[in-house]
């Protein structure tokens, strides 16, 4: 296995709940409830991100929305569930590269050059082509997530480049690239119970998703973990962008209550 690939499990192996080190990530739930309310009721919570959409038509969204509803069908039986928020399935996506998050809205004119930073970024980059992985595998870091996995160097290469022209052009650096899709949230400590999450958990662990093929994302503006609006699509295969929304109508974004990045 190549230097890169072995970097990006290593990264993923922190999230892999098979991992010997797994268990219920306690210190995170308070950063959780930002989002969530104990009870998992949504809450609001703002910000810009770059995604790729699972798409409701794909198999891939219907196997993952399967198997979120046999998770929270044995949870559910188990009287576990309500330490969880499940998402809504057509919110279903990869994150390629954070940008800003926070629990008031992002100021307009700072959110407006951020679209402008990628588009002009990308209206120049060159064609990168289609990016392939397989999803494989269940993650829990607070999030209840299937993995993205490469078989090729080639194809994480691919994704790297495009996370990082992203990163170059809004000049931010919040996370490095570890391909995952949400489906829940742990939103409160399960206290002695956390070991029958877990071993629940655990015996659904092993599900294998199918493949994701993308060759393009949209910058997104959110709300809420459940509600991602396009601002930019970028193909970066055929090196084109999209333009959908106008910034001073977004509900992400407000002149009061700066954000700096």
């Amino acid at each position: 296995m190549s230097e890169l690939l072995t970097e990006y499990e290593k990264r993923l192996r922190k999230r892999d709940i098979n991992a010997d080190h797994a268990s219920l990530p306690k210190k995170k739930i308070g950063a959780e409830n930002l989002k969530f309310k104990p009870n998992g009721d949504i809450n609001p919570h703002f910000g810009l991100t770059c995604i790729v959409w699972i798409g409701p038509e794909t198999k891939l969204h219907k196997k993952l929305s399967a198997y979120q509803r046999v998770i929270k069908t044995a949870l559910d039986q188990a009287g576990l569930s309500k330490f969880f928020s499940f998402l809504d399935p057509q919110s279903f996506h990869m994150t390629i590269c954070d940008i800003v998050a926070s629990p008031i809205p992002i100021q307009s004119q700072k959110a407006a050059q951020v679209v402008d930073q990628i588009d002009s970024a990308f209206s120049s980059a060159a064609k990168n082509g289609a990016v392939t992985c397989q999803i494989q595998g269940i993650g829990f870091a607070s999030t209840l997530s299937a993995l993205a996995r490469f078989e090729k160097e080639a194809e994480l290469r691919k994704a790297i480049n495009i996370e990082q022209c992203i990163k170059d052009a809004a000049q931010v650096n919040v996370r490095n690239f570890t391909g995952h899709i949400s489906l829940a949230y742990l939103v409160s400590d399960p206290g002695k119970v956390a070991h029958r999450i877990m071993e629940i958990l655990r015996s659904y662990s092993n599900a294998t998703f199918g493949s994701l093929t993308f060759s393009e994302f949209d910058l997104t503006s959110f709300t809420d973990m459940n509600t991602f609006i396009p601002l930019l699509s970028i193909n970066f295969e055929h090196n084109q962008i999209m333009r959908y929304q106008n910034i001073a109508t977004q509900p992400a974004f407000s002149v009061a209550n700066p954000i700096r990045f």
